[in-house]
């Protein structure tokens, strides 16, 4: 490939890549199986769930949940033996 037809070629392709970036983020996303308006009513949903989700509260819960050994092959399990 000729030096001047490569070195014209990248800076092209950076261009067209940047400008599909910036057309892409301006337009709504559209989740496949939902049309324009049920969209972006999920889309907000979504939004609202991942909101709602502490790392604080998972840790806390985590904690809690593995305080005490499950009694499963254990004495205690009521089924064991």
């Amino acid at each position: 490939m000729p030096i001047l037809l490569r070195s014209t070629l990248v800076p092209v392709t950076a261009l067209v890549l940047a400008s599909l970036a910036i057309a892409q983020s301006d337009t709504p996303a559209l989740i496949p199986g939902f049309n324009p308006t049920h969209s972006a009513a999920e889309i907000k949903l979504e939004s609202q769930f991942k909101s709602a989700i502490s790392r604080d509260r998972i840790r806390e819960y985590h904690r809690y949940f593995t305080s005490v050994p499950h009694p499963a092959g254990t004495k205690a399990d009521c089924f064991g033996e």
